[in-house]
């Protein structure tokens, strides 16, 4: 449902573009389009219970919300892990 509400206010952005003359409204309809688009990688991101990503010998995070847009398995364990592995996502060693 939120994300029908994303494309909505890309709609109306876009709208505001292709058929308002006026430099202010066509700079207003490119914001909210840009508006749209974060609340659209936010919620891609998001999680009930979730923490940030923050590293901590001490803690395990279990339930992490991830701040960038999807990657695959393999690109994501590289990502987190600074692993050069570039075969296979099991070659990798864990931590």
């Amino acid at each position: 449902m939120i994300y029908f509400l994303c494309f909505i206010l890309f709609c109306i952005g876009l709208y505001c573009i292709l058929v308002k003359k006026n430099i202010i409204k066509i700079i207003i309809g490119i914001s909210i389009i840009d508006y749209s688009l974060y609340l659209f990688l936010v919620l891609i991101g998001y999680r009930m219970q979730g923490r940030s990503p923050i590293h901590s010998p001490v803690q395990r995070i279990e339930n992490m919300v991830d701040p960038l847009p999807p990657l695959s398995g393999a690109d994501r364990h590289r990502y987190w892990t600074g692993s050069s592995c570039s075969s296979d996502f099991h070659c990798c060693e864990t931590l």
